[in-house]
């Protein structure tokens, strides 16, 4: 594996290995945490495939992280506004929280 610098408070949306985007289960949505204070991202999709997004037929989720006062970890996943040909609507969510280390 090679290193990787991340930002504090990033949100990174990941996928599962794959070697083509045919082959990403559109069921399945994972994420990487990387908390710190609030942060937020929006993630996109469509259908990868048309070019519908030009007539805003595609999703998009507000993801929200925050560390309170007592190191404690809230993650929000809000429900997903809009809607395109073949979007599968019920998903699984996995997630990882990574704590940044310094030297």
């Amino acid at each position: 594996k090679l290193p990787a610098f991340v930002k504090n408070g990033a949100i990174i949306p990941m996928t599962q290995p794959n070697n083509n985007v045919s082959e990403i289960d559109p069921s399945l949505r994972i994420y990487e945490f990387y908390p710190n204070r609030h942060t937020a991202t929006v993630e996109y999709d469509d259908d990868g495939v048309t070019e519908a997004y030009r007539q805003e037929k595609s999703v998009s989720t507000l993801i929200e992280s925050n560390v309170d006062a007592k190191n404690r970890v809230t993650i929000t996943i809000y429900p997903i506004a809009g809607s395109f040909d073949g979007f599968v609507k019920r998903r699984n969510c996995a997630s990882t929280s990574r704590r940044n280390q310094r030297n």
